[in-house]
């Protein structure tokens, strides 16, 4: 039988515990710096960092192989990089509401995996 003074005890050892973690992390920024409307949404929501989670981990999955390098011509550039900065102003930013930066993300997700996909010749 649990004693209600160590439930108590338990109870606030957790709360204590996730207090101590912080604000949440997203991927692509520190949340504890985010200055836009659009970065405090997507550190308020789980489902929205976790997207932003998974564009990093795509993004430097990407930016890992090519190396800021054309595949064709092999001079130093940063095609992807550019286009993913042109994304993030022009259509996540300009979002108001989290259900937009939803559909934003998980576009550009799709987007950028068959993009990706076409390159490496695997979606031929």
């Amino acid at each position: 039988m649990i004693r209600p003074a160590s439930f108590i005890m338990a109870a606030a050892l957790a709360v204590a515990t996730l207090a101590l973690q912080g604000p949440a992390q997203a991927a692509g920024f520190d949340c504890r710096k985010a200055h836009t409307a659009v970065e405090k949404l997507i550190c308020a929501h789980p489902k929205l960092s976790h997207l932003d989670d998974e564009m990093n981990r795509l993004y430097q999955a990407i930016e890992g192989e090519t190396r800021g390098v054309d595949g064709e011509t092999g001079a130093v550039s940063d095609p992807f990089g550019k286009d993913q900065t042109r994304w993030r102003e022009t259509v996540r930013d300009i979002c108001t509401d989290a259900p937009c930066i939803e559909r934003a993300y998980v576009a550009r997700i799709a987007q950028v995996k068959k993009d990706w996909a076409s390159a490496l010749g695997e979606g031929q």
